[in-house]
Parts: structure tokens; sequence; C-alpha cells
């Protein structure tokens, strides 16, 4: 177990703060919170502040490993649920192959520092979807907005969770980055 992991151990505060400050902020938050854990690992100078760097990006992705659920049990009607939860879940095995395929091998043609600056812009991107689609209340509240929200989002949910699992995987402590 790495410090990347460690931070798992305290996730029930998240669903504590994201109940006081919804789904939105939280996500946003801690995804800010793991890119900059990136951002430290990647211009460390020093193997204290690349674990530090690692701690942090470690809070921020066991973070979403509780927001990410809520939120698409807000985003599915019942009857869509276990399909959305289905593909949620295969996000990670997906990201998984896909990083131990490609994050190593970054790291070898390139030096450890590559697999970090190359997820960096994918976790930025990642942030600024977050940000712009999810929304604090459910979308049932909003009526008809709802029905438009769940038809836009339904096809991009499971390229978000892939997408987000990509670079959550490359840090992961058995890959050689």
């Amino acid at each position: 177990m790495t410090l990347f992991n460690l931070p798992g151990l305290f996730i029930i505060l998240v669903g504590v703060l994201m109940d006081r400050f919804g789904a939105r902020r939280a996500g946003t938050t801690f995804l800010g919170v793991l890119t900059i854990g990136t951002v430290i690992v990647a211009s460390s100078a020093t193997f204290i502040i690349a674990l530090g760097g690692r701690l942090i990006g470690g809070v921020g992705a066991a973070s979403i490993g509780v927001i990410a659920p809520a939120v698409i049990s807000q985003w599915f009607d019942r009857d869509e649920l276990g399909r959305a939860m289905g593909v949620y879940a295969t996000g990670l095995p997906i990201a998984t192959v896909v990083a131990f395929n490609v994050v190593g091998q970054l790291g070898i043609a390139n030096g450890w520092r590559t697999s970090f600056l190359v997820q960096i812009p994918i976790d930025v991107v990642v942030l600024g979807l977050f940000w712009k689609l999810v929304r604090n209340e459910p979308p049932i509240a909003s009526g008809t907005e709802a029905d438009k929200m769940r038809k836009r989002g339904s096809g991009q949910k499971p390229v978000l969770r892939i997408v987000y699992e990509i670079p959550r995987c490359g840090r992961s402590p058995y890959t050689s980055s």
C-alpha cells in the first residue's frame, strides 16, 4: 500500500462533505486536489515531495470513488441505474488495463515524470467537464430540464468514467511510474 491509497481509509468524511456542500462542489474540489497532487509529483525535486504529492492526489482520487456513485444515482432513473452503475464499475478495469500497458512504457521511454505530465491535462479536462455537467441538485428537481440533462448526459458518463480512471490508475502503486 502506498501513500496514494492511504486516504481511502478516511473517505467516510467525503460523504459528509458532499452532503453538506453538494456533489458539484465536492467533486470539483477533490478533482482539483487530485490535479494538484499530480502537479506536485510531476514537479517534485525530492522523493519526500513526490510522496506528499501522491498523498494529496490519493485524497482526491479516493474521494471521487464516493462522489461519482452519488452523482450517478442522481442522474439516472431507477430503471436505468443498474446499467449506469455497471458501466461505472467497468471503467476501472478498462482504465487499469490501458494504464498498465501505457503508463509504464511512457515512464520507461521518457522518464518517470512523463506519466504524470500526461495525466495533468487529462485531470484538468475531467475537472472542467465535471464542473460543466454536474449540479448540486438532482436533475429530477428541474422537471423538463432533467429529461434534457439525462438524454444529453447518458452517453457521456461512461466516457467520463473511463477518461477519469485512466489517470487515476496510472498512479497505481503497481505501475512503474
